[in-house]
């Protein structure tokens, strides 16, 4: 029974104080206590069968959402570097990355040098997808990450990319990041809040 459950129980004592106080006191007394006892176990019954319907409609609109709703407990933080980007080290199937975030990235988008890392062989993976950039369009190998972790919060099997070309520092695109519920700018910080 929950805590709403528990408030309900002040009628029923006002019922069985009154029961008390005013019974035939030519009946049994037994014979009163026995009734009190059965509208006790049907009020009981009432207030466990309301509490179990309104526990299944939370579970059942609960079930219907995202897994990943359930795995971010608080909001994020980063503060803006020198360079007016924001940086965040995040770990990469059991390995440590630097990322500079990129909300207008789909996937995460990782360096050949990251890559490497991660235990990945940049120079065996199929560059079958194209991505335009601001230095022209470049090859990307599409993979799948075991795992990635960010502030205790661990997300599998995240879509991304390894990048054909020149890329200084990975993206941490929206594969990951869609595991927030958002992005606020506060002065210089990026803070992604928890779902």
């Amino acid at each position: 029974m929950g805590d709403a459950g528990a408030t309900y129980l002040i009628p029923f004592t006002a019922l069985l104080a009154a029961a008390l106080l005013f019974y035939d006191a030519g009946r049994r007394f037994a014979a009163t206590v026995s009734g009190l006892i059965v509208m006790l176990g049907l009020y009981l019954g009432a207030l466990l069968a309301v509490d179990n319907l309104a526990g299944r409609d939370v579970t059942d609109a609960r079930s219907s959402l995202p897994r990943v709703r359930s795995l971010v407990a608080t909001d994020v933080t980063l503060r803006r570097a020198f360079d007016g980007h924001f940086y965040s080290e995040v770990e990469v199937n059991g390995a440590p990355v630097r990322f500079v975030v990129d909300t207008g990235a789909t996937v995460v988008i990782l360096s050949r040098e990251d890559a490497r890392r991660i235990g990945l062989d940049p120079d065996a993976l199929d560059y079958t997808g194209r991505a335009r950039t601001a230095n022209g369009e470049v090859r990307m190998a599409p993979v799948t990450l075991d795992e990635m972790t960010l502030a205790g919060v661990t997300m599998r099997n995240v879509r991304a990319a390894v990048n054909g070309g020149a890329l200084d520092t990975s993206l941490l695109g929206m594969s990951f990041l869609r595991l927030f519920e958002g992005v606020e700018m506060r002065d210089n910080r990026m803070v992604f809040r928890a779902r």
